[in-house]
């Protein structure tokens, strides 16, 4: 028990430790102007972006925990709120969000909890485009449209006396950079912030998943690793992830694609060799989930029946022993691919988490009232919460 409780108090050292280099270098991204408005360096291309977040880790994990295993776990960045789960909950059986909506997809909606009487829904709202242009000044993230329809219903409302609190909450994290002229949804949600705290209204922000500065980053972080395959910081990362996820514990399942991709290879392999005949093999694959031990025991079981077939056909040993060679080759890249894929998957999940908590205590360095917090929408519940409690 002794040795759990020392181990917990370490995590929550280097956790804060983490925390106060970020506000460190809190001059990074974030500034504020003149006329004391909060801006962002723009942070729209991925690729200078990526390069941006893993200089900083680097640097993070260089000169505070070399090798820190901690820095990777997402719910050190953004534990989950209980408290605002269930609120959020609350609201969509409430309001019939669910039916709205579809709950996996993106979308967005706010509450405005009054004083006296139920609360208003606005939205929900899905994102028109990942982007704003001249020609479509009106197409905006979820969070936008959130934003400005809350701005809407302050004119016809002296919302510093009725007012108690503002909900907003979006799928994925606020963005950090977009494309086009209007700014991040982050930064417009902590200016939204700045001016609620000056009516003495309450503001909320939560998410359920983590989005990331600029959304999906897996091609831009292999084309940063295939470009520079010595880049000293990718490399150092996904060394720790891969000891988070080993290959001996991965799951793959082949799909349709992988399938039909060994398939005609074998086919094709087969009529070079053999012109003259028209052989058809039966190769069966799993739709189950298998660790590295079950492929390598599924492989053999394949690699068997497709020289049984084979023999009967009165097929030579030695172009048997070629297809059988290709096939078990050709299983290995797949395998060996996917288990890539999907520790490109784990990275930026993990950079992406970095780059949001970075973002975010950025941002608190000027606003401290500014509040992110990361919501479950699975958790198990029988709704007995009241909009009157915070």
């Amino acid at each position: 028990m002794r040795r759990k409780k020392v181990k917990k108090n370490i995590k929550r050292f280097k956790a804060r430790r983490f925390l106060e280099f970020l506000k460190n270098e809190e001059k990074l991204w974030i500034n504020k102007d003149k006329n004391g408005i909060i801006n962002i360096f723009d942070l729209s291309v991925k690729n200078e972006a990526l390069k941006k977040i893993q200089e900083l880790i680097g640097l993070y994990l260089s000169t505070c925990c070399l090798n820190n295993h901690i820095l990777f776990l997402k719910k050190i960045f953004f534990p989950v709120n209980q408290t605002m789960s269930l609120k959020i909950l609350y609201f969509i059986k409430h309001f019939k969000i669910d039916k709205m909506v579809d709950l996996d997809r993106q979308f967005a909606f706010a509450v405005i909890e009054l004083r006296k009487g139920q609360p208003i829904l606005i939205g929900p709202f899905k994102p028109e485009t990942v982007g704003q242009n001249t020609q479509h000044p009106d197409r905006q993230h979820s969070e936008h449209k959130c934003i400005q329809h809350i701005y809407e219903y302050f004119k016809n409302i002296k919302y510093n006396r009725k007012i108690k609190a503002v909900h907003i909450f979006t799928k994925l994290n606020p963005c950090s950079g977009i494309k086009g002229n209007c700014d991040p949804c982050m930064i417009k949600l902590a200016r939204l912030s700045e001016e609620m705290y000056k009516y003495n209204i309450d503001m909320y922000i939560t998410f359920q998943d983590i989005y990331g500065i600029t959304g999906h980053i897996v091609k831009t972080l292999r084309k940063l690793s295939d470009k520079d395959p010595l880049n000293e910081n990718i490399f150092k990362f996904k060394k720790i992830v891969y000891k988070q996820y080993p290959k001996s514990k991965f799951k793959c399942v082949l799909g349709d694609k992988e399938q039909n991709f060994i398939k005609n290879d074998i086919l094709q392999a087969i009529k070079k060799l053999i012109p003259e005949t028209d052989i058809k093999l039966k190769i069966e694959f799993t739709r189950n989930k298998m660790k590295s031990d079950e492929l390598k025991s599924f492989r053999k079981e394949q690699t068997d029946n497709i020289k049984k077939q084979l023999t009967k056909l009165n097929v030579s040993e030695e172009i048997i022993k070629e297809i059988c060679s290709l096939f078990y080759s050709k299983w290995c890249d797949l395998v060996n691919e996917k288990y890539e894929e999907f520790i490109y998957e784990k990275l930026s999940d993990h950079i992406n988490s970095f780059a949001v908590r970075f973002i975010y205590e950025n941002i608190k360095c000027f606003i401290k009232h500014f509040n992110l917090e990361r919501v479950n929408l699975s958790l198990k519940t029988n709704f007995q919460i009241s909009v009157q409690d915070n």
